[in-house]
Protein backbone atom coordinates (compact mmCIF):
# COMPACT_ATOMS: atom_id res chain seq x y z
CA UNK A 1 0.00 0.00 0.00
CA UNK A 2 1.41 3.18 -1.07
CA UNK A 3 1.43 6.45 1.03
CA UNK A 4 -1.48 8.03 -0.72
CA UNK A 5 -3.45 5.18 0.32
CA UNK A 6 -2.69 5.78 4.06
CA UNK A 7 -3.87 9.52 3.09
CA UNK A 8 -7.05 7.89 1.50
CA UNK A 9 -8.05 5.93 4.83
CA UNK A 10 -7.32 8.50 6.99
CA UNK A 11 -10.17 10.76 5.31
CA UNK A 12 -12.35 8.01 5.05
CA UNK A 13 -11.85 7.88 8.97
CA UNK A 14 -11.62 10.83 9.82
CA UNK A 15 -8.17 11.75 11.59
CA UNK A 16 -9.48 13.19 14.67
CA UNK A 17 -11.71 9.45 14.98
CA UNK A 18 -8.59 7.42 14.17
CA UNK A 19 -6.86 8.95 16.82
CA UNK A 20 -9.75 9.52 19.70
CA UNK A 21 -10.12 5.60 19.02
CA UNK A 22 -6.95 4.26 17.86
CA UNK A 23 -6.58 1.90 20.64
CA UNK A 24 -10.21 -0.19 19.92
CA UNK A 25 -9.20 0.31 16.06
CA UNK A 26 -5.75 -1.69 17.65
CA UNK A 27 -7.46 -4.02 19.44
CA UNK A 28 -9.18 -5.05 15.81
CA UNK A 29 -6.10 -6.19 14.57
CA UNK A 30 -5.70 -8.91 17.43
CA UNK A 31 -9.03 -9.83 17.39
CA UNK A 32 -9.72 -8.62 21.25
CA UNK A 33 -12.53 -6.88 19.92
CA UNK A 34 -15.37 -7.63 17.45
CA UNK A 35 -16.21 -5.14 14.63
CA UNK A 36 -19.40 -4.44 15.65
CA UNK A 37 -18.49 -3.66 19.36
CA UNK A 38 -16.25 -0.63 17.82
CA UNK A 39 -18.97 0.30 15.39
CA UNK A 40 -21.24 0.78 18.76
CA UNK A 41 -18.59 2.58 20.05
CA UNK A 42 -18.03 5.56 17.73
CA UNK A 43 -20.11 8.68 17.70
CA UNK A 44 -23.81 7.95 17.45
CA UNK A 45 -24.24 11.54 15.15
CA UNK A 46 -22.25 9.10 12.73
CA UNK A 47 -24.42 6.64 10.80
CA UNK A 48 -24.32 2.87 11.04
CA UNK A 49 -22.98 2.82 7.53
CA UNK A 50 -20.37 5.63 8.30
CA UNK A 51 -19.27 4.14 11.42
CA UNK A 52 -18.59 0.47 9.85
CA UNK A 53 -16.89 1.82 6.86
CA UNK A 54 -13.92 3.89 9.29
CA UNK A 55 -14.28 0.81 11.76
CA UNK A 56 -13.25 -1.07 8.35
CA UNK A 57 -10.96 0.92 7.09
CA UNK A 58 -8.90 1.93 10.25
CA UNK A 59 -9.03 -2.28 10.87
CA UNK A 60 -7.25 -2.39 7.60
CA UNK A 61 -4.54 0.29 8.50
CA UNK A 62 -3.57 -2.27 11.73
CA UNK A 63 -3.52 -5.21 9.38
CA UNK A 64 -1.29 -3.74 6.92
CA UNK A 65 1.24 -2.32 10.10
CA UNK A 66 0.73 1.03 9.25
CA UNK A 67 -0.46 2.62 11.65
CA UNK A 68 2.92 4.16 12.61
CA UNK A 69 2.70 5.89 9.29
CA UNK A 70 -0.97 6.93 9.97
CA UNK A 71 0.55 8.44 13.10
CA UNK A 72 3.51 10.16 11.75
CA UNK A 73 0.80 11.49 8.93
CA UNK A 74 -1.66 12.38 11.22
CA UNK A 75 1.10 14.56 13.05
CA UNK A 76 2.53 16.81 10.52
CA UNK A 77 -0.75 17.39 9.62
CA UNK A 78 -1.80 20.90 8.94
CA UNK A 79 -5.18 20.45 8.95
CA UNK A 80 -5.59 18.87 12.63
CA UNK A 81 -6.25 20.93 15.94
CA UNK A 82 -3.90 20.96 18.30
CA UNK A 83 -5.71 18.25 20.83
CA UNK A 84 -5.82 15.88 18.39
CA UNK A 85 -1.91 16.06 17.24
CA UNK A 86 -0.81 16.07 20.53
CA UNK A 87 -3.08 13.02 21.03
CA UNK A 88 -1.78 11.37 18.12
CA UNK A 89 1.97 12.57 19.79
CA UNK A 90 1.47 10.87 22.67
CA UNK A 91 0.41 7.28 20.94
CA UNK A 92 3.77 7.88 18.51
CA UNK A 93 5.83 7.78 21.98
CA UNK A 94 4.24 4.41 23.01
CA UNK A 95 4.63 2.80 19.66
Amino acid sequence: MKDLDVEVLLKIIGKRIFVEYYYFFEKLKHDELDPEDVVETLPKYLTLKSRQTRTLKAKRIFQEGLEHKAIETIIRSNKVDDETINLAKSIHKQQ
